[in-house]
Order: structure tokens, then sequence, then C-alpha cells
């Protein structure tokens, strides 16, 4: 399959959304798409964005500040060509909102953050 007239469309279609404020870098991810359409078809490009989407919806970060920069995913990192998570992932998140703490929580976070110094410091 050639590419077709409309290939950006369909590319910023197919990506996925970031937060609100959080820029995608179109104009420099279109000059960075035609120079790896140099090397690479349109449809590795269309499915690597593809699998790329269902990853970060899998994992949780669809839709958050954590979704690449257009302009980085096309880039020279070639991040189209990674393979992407899309099974059942569970999401974990590392940070939790300050009403989620309860005093026991926080007990043991200290604990955990002591222990790593202790650790570190060895």
């Amino acid at each position: 399959m050639a590419k077709p007239d409309d290939w950006f469309n369909q590319l910023k279609a197919e990506y996925p959304k970031r937060a609100k404020g959080c820029g995608y870098g179109w104009p420099k991810a279109f000059i960075c798409i035609q120079e790896r359409m140099k090397v690479h078809s349109f449809e590795s490009i269309l499915e690597g964005t593809k699998a790329y989407c269902a990853g970060t919806k899998a994992c949780g970060d669809y839709g958050t500040e954590f979704v690449k920069q257009a302009s980085t995913f096309y880039g020279p990192g070639l991040h189209f060509l990674d393979e992407y998570e899309t099974d059942d992932v569970e999401e974990v998140r590392e940070y939790r909102q300050p009403e989620e703490y309860t005093e026991e929580q926080r007990k043991i976070d200290r604990e955990k953050a002591v222990a790593q110094m202790a650790a570190y410091r060895k």
C-alpha cells in the first residue's frame, strides 16, 4: 500500500491523546515523519503509532503528560519501531494525591525512605 494523500492526518488521528496544555510538536513531527519515510514504509509507521496508542491505554498513560510528543516519537530514536505492551497491563501508580494518604501510609513511606537511605550509605 502506498502512502495515502492524507497520511499526516491519518497519523495524527491514531496518535494517543496528551494531557491538556501539553503540546505535540506536530510541525517538527511532520519533518521527522518525512525523514523516516525515506527509509521506513508508511504502513510500519502507522502500525507503530497504533501500537503505541494501545500501549498508552493499557498502562494508563493515555491522556496524560507521559505520552511522548509526536516530534519525539517520530524522531531519530525511531520509537515507532519499539514494541509496546498492550495485553493485561496493570496500571501502577507511583504517586498518590495528598488526600489519599493516611497516617499509616505516611509511616510506611517514612520507614521505606529510611531503609533506602541506610542501604544507599552502605
